[in-house]
């Protein structure tokens, strides 16, 4: 989906990482000329809020839908990666880091951690179905130096529709 992003919230706004990291599904609404971004969380869940470049990344998607491909990524035990968690009254959806402590058949016992790999500390072991977790994403940097915002020349005759509503599957 166009501007979609993950967003490591807690690191912005100082919420202690309890449970790990966690990176939220969100929308990325503008470019400051600070260079930081606003974004917009899924089901409109948290208020819009403003993030540094470092903390969005680019959405990774899900697990791959390919059963075939899915069954390529067998984390080992030791491994980190990235556990779906599902999206709530409270919260939307995310992917938090997590150490894979066991595999058995299709399951993952893990154990979510922080961004470098310690345990977090109020991280309770989870039994995932493989299929909810994903390679780790390299969010090193985030958006930082990926984009920037540029304002463009509008023909006066056009200006009526691109600020209607159809004009919104190009953006």
């Amino acid at each position: 989906a166009p501007g979609a992003v993950e967003v490591r919230r807690a690191a912005a706004t100082g919420i202690a990482g309890a449970a790990g990291e966690v990176w939220y599904t969100a929308r990325l609404e503008d470019a400051l000329q600070s260079g930081a971004l606003a974004c917009s969380f899924e089901g409109d869940v948290w208020p819009e809020e403003v993030f540094p470049a470092r903390d969005v990344r680019p959405a990774s998607g899900p697990p791959d839908p390919n059963p075939l491909e899915a069954e390529l990524f067998e984390p080992e035990e030791g491994d980190i990666v990235e556990v779906a968690v599902p999206r709530t009254p409270c919260a939307p959806s995310g992917w938090r880091l997590a150490r894979v402590e066991r595999r058995q058949r299709g399951l993952l016992l893990v154990v979510p951690v922080g961004a470098r790999g310690e345990r977090a500390p109020d991280g309770r072991q989870e039994i995932v179905p493989a299929s909810r977790a994903r390679p780790r994403a390299n969010s090193r940097g985030g958006l930082v130096g990926r984009m920037q915002k540029a304002e463009l020349p509008v023909d006066p005759l056009l200006a009526p529709w691109l600020a209607g509503g159809d004009s919104a599957c190009l953006l």
